[in-house]
């Protein structure tokens, strides 16, 4: 079988898509979890496909996969309510073990190990970045499949014109965000004489913060000084959240089957936040070592964010990527196409690449309908231009009183979604990033969309109504 008819076959499959600003390297290797979750849990993912171009990266999930995996996951759930408690301990312990490994790894430290010495921790650090996703890889069928059964259970025992609110209140986490935590830390910085070098220690604790798939960013103190000097929001207190559940609870009589859906939920959305710290400074250590091999094969960065996953682990010396350097170039400029079957992957780039891009099924599809539907994150209603939000540099459009459109949000997405009154996206679900930050900020926020960004412009004038689900062109 060719690779184009390999493609040609993945692209017929049915998939569940999430978008990120990010590169082969980053993305691929959180992705490899899938696969390696197996060895750790006993069931895992089969296959995915990449879509990569102008530093924004696609990633398709098997729904057949998806609903696999949430159908074995119940079932032990069922046998043991601490199952997932269980499972976040034993990734914590594995990530623990890579952080001790990773901490001596510094830009000093590599220039004075040799060239094997280098491909060893590549190996190493691209490991660490696979397990930092690893076993929690599981939670992204956790959150597709129980949000839709956590709603039909709701739906049975709550008021109709209560469903959405109940939903998104018993769906907030009872632990803040790890980008709110650091707020907060910001924001209680005293302004005495001390400020700068506390500001300094701040900066030096989340050095990671703005990191992505995309790669690593170092952020400079100025950018936290510029923050520090804005007035604190106002978040909800967890008494306040905890408070509300429990009123929620008691009002309308939730029961067992109820209260369990609940406890997952959470316990899902408080590690998947957890993960995504592991995630980011991992993608910092492995951008450091990536950065002393530009320096001794003078292939530039960029290129080299474009290996795969297989090739970074079947490199037998760094000097090799010389050989390969014009394959890297080609798919920095083209864009290329990833699919992985078990432990293989094939990878299409150049005039293969483009010929492929005019048969790609995307999930989403090519309505013109002005008013679209999904799930209610936070209640409310805004208006305001929509700004589509498709890498880092777009988000440099958003102005204060503007809607993000994006396929998914991340954590670098904070300094836009602050400025945002309305969060649309294409993907996710109740625990998903744009879900708990948007009832942190307290804006109105509307999930699982499909098609947001392919119907909706920069600088279309939209109105999102939460508490109904529906996102409409004005």
């Amino acid at each position: 079988m060719t690779i184009t008819q390999r493609f040609q076959i993945a692209f017929k499959k049915r998939w569940y898509t999430q978008g990120f600003t990010g590169v082969p390297i980053f993305l691929g290797m959180a992705g490899y979890s899938g696969m390696k979750m197996k060895g750790h849990i006993g069931f895992g993912y089969s296959s995915f496909l990449y879509r990569y171009h102008d530093g924004y990266g696609e990633m398709h999930y098997l729904q057949t996969d998806l609903e696999r995996i949430w159908r074995e996951t119940k079932k032990r759930l069922k046998k043991n309510p601490l199952y997932l408690k269980q499972l976040e301990r034993r990734s914590n312990r594995i990530m623990q073990k890579h952080e001790i490994f990773n901490r001596r790894i510094s830009l000093k430290y590599l220039r004075t190990i040799t060239d094997t010495q280098l491909l060893a921790q590549l190996k190493r650090v691209a490991g660490s970045l696979t397990d930092a996703v690893g076993i929690a890889h599981i939670l992204e069928s956790i959150s597709i499949g129980i949000e839709r059964e956590f709603k039909q259970a709701i739906t049975r025992v709550v008021p109709p014109n209560d469903v959405n609110k109940v939903f998104m209140e018993l769906a907030t986490p009872t632990q803040l965000s790890f980008v709110t935590q650091e707020e907060r830390a910001l924001f209680r910085i005293k302004k005495d004489s001390g400020w700068r070098q506390a500001i300094a220690r701040h900066a030096k604790r989340y050095s990671w913060i703005q990191n992505s798939y995309s790669g690593p960013v170092l952020p400079a103190v100025q950018w936290f000084m510029k923050r520090w000097r804005i007035a604190p929001e106002r978040y909800r207190s967890l008494a306040e959240i905890r408070h509300t559940k429990n009123q929620l609870m008691r009002r309308y009589y939730l029961g067992p089957e109820i209260q369990t859906m609940v406890s997952v939920i959470d316990q899902a959305a408080i590690w998947q936040d957890n993960r995504k710290q592991h995630i980011l400074r991992t993608i910092g250590y492995v951008g450091l070592v990536i950065h002393e091999i530009h320096r001794r094969v003078s292939i530039d960065e960029r290129y080299l964010y474009q290996l795969g996953v297989r090739e970074v682990l079947e490199l037998r010396a760094i000097r090799e990527l010389k050989r390969i350097r014009g394959v890297l170039i080609e798919r920095y400029r083209s864009g290329c196409f990833v699919v992985t079957e078990g432990l293989q992957e094939y990878i299409a780039s150049g005039p293969q690449y483009r010929q492929l891009n005019q048969r790609y099924q995307h999930a989403a599809t090519t309505t013109t309908s002005n008013d679209l539907h999904g799930s209610s994150a936070t209640m409310g209603t805004a208006i305001g231009r929509a700004v589509i939000c498709r890498n880092l540099a777009s988000l440099k459009n958003v102005r204060r009183g503007d809607i993000i459109i994006a396929s998914m949000t991340r954590p670098e997405y904070m300094p836009a979604l602050r400025k945002a009154v309305g969060i649309v996206t294409d993907e996710g679900g109740i625990t998903c990033h744009a879900a708990i930050v948007s009832r942190e900020l307290g804006i109105p926020c509307i999930v699982g969309t499909q098609y947001a960004t392919k119907v909706f412009k920069d600088g279309d004038m939209i109105e999102v109504r939460a508490n109904h689900g529906i996102v409409r062109k004005i």
